[in-house]
């Protein structure tokens, strides 16, 4: 079984690792056409069904955050947009994109996600949670109820149910004193 796993997922990474590789001996300098129409991979005149199947090549890489990049076409010209956290993931995108078939161009205004402050870890995330669960645990007020607490990069997101309303603000509260937190976000609701 672990084989099979470990199989898979090489497949997916060498399969990927092949895209890239294609896409990065057939690209074009700088402001050419990605194809010229008479080519075996002429443009498809549905632009939506290209923007869906750059979409679909994506998800099936599993690269990126779902919907992490937007895809718009027209004409067969490419635009993706969105934000990510690693040049790497840029690149792939274009990559991908390119081996679609009825593809010309691609522009890409995808954007780096904001750095994490310096010196943050993963292990000042489990800090974090770890103090916010045991703050909530001594606060008579949100003691009782069962609150999920994720830390990713200093901003802290709570989510569950809740009693009352006050108790939500309570738990923000609290979550938001502990050393550390950029931030604090929450899904929780009130029971009905």
């Amino acid at each position: 079984m672990k084989n099979a796993k470990s199989c898979s997922r090489l497949m997916r990474v060498m399969i990927g690792t092949i895209a890239v590789a294609v896409a990065a001996c057939n690209a074009p300098e700088q402001g050419q056409s990605l194809r010229q129409t008479g080519s075996m991979l002429e443009p498809a005149s549905d632009d939506r069904a290209i923007a869906a199947a750059v979409k679909a090549a994506f998800r099936a890489d599993g690269s990126f955050a779902h919907d992490a990049i937007g895809v718009d076409s027209s004409d067969g010209a490419i635009e993706l947009n969105g934000t990510v956290d690693e040049q790497a993931q840029i690149n792939r995108a274009m990559a991908l994109a390119f081996v679609v078939p009825g593809v010309r161009s691609i522009k890409t205004r995808v954007r780096l996600a904001d750095p994490p402050p310096a010196g943050a870890t993963h292990a000042d995330d489990r800090r974090i949670t770890n103090r916010v669960m045991a703050d909530m645990l001594a606060n008579p007020q949100v003691r009782q109820l069962r609150i999920l607490v994720v830390t990713i990069r200093g901003e802290v997101l709570l989510s569950g149910l809740a009693d009352q309303q006050t108790q939500i603000d309570s738990a923000v509260k609290v979550a938001r004193s502990v050393n550390g937190v950029r931030d604090v976000r929450h899904v929780m609701n009130v029971r009905k």
